[in-house]
């Protein structure tokens, strides 16, 4: 999930989903983390975080993450992104657990 009061550089990391693509060791994100490149490309704004996964589902992609703005001390991670229906039940996976 995104921060979409976060106005860039990158996008913001709101959440991150329990079993998702970026809930495992080696492709981490955590809250607060800001994605600022995909593949090598700029994410200027959310609508450019959104065109470059375009048909990147099911396809290992590169994603350039850091805590704070800049390249300096920035990771790369590779995480395969999921479709809509897949992150939809991973949502709804968690607000049942949520319930229990």
């Amino acid at each position: 999930t995104l921060d979409y009061a976060w106005s860039g550089p990158g996008v913001k990391v709101a959440a991150v989903a329990p079993k998702g693509p970026a809930d495992r060791n080696a492709s981490r994100l955590n809250p607060g983390d800001l994605i600022l490149k995909i593949e090598g490309s700029p994410v200027t704004s959310t609508e450019e975080y959104y065109r470059l996964l375009e048909d990147r589902t099911g396809k290992r992609t590169e994603v350039t993450v850091n805590t704070q703005p800049g390249d300096e001390g920035a990771r790369t991670v590779r995480l395969t992104p999921i479709s809509l229906t897949e992150h939809r039940n991973l949502d709804y996976q968690k607000w049942v657990k949520e319930r229990e």
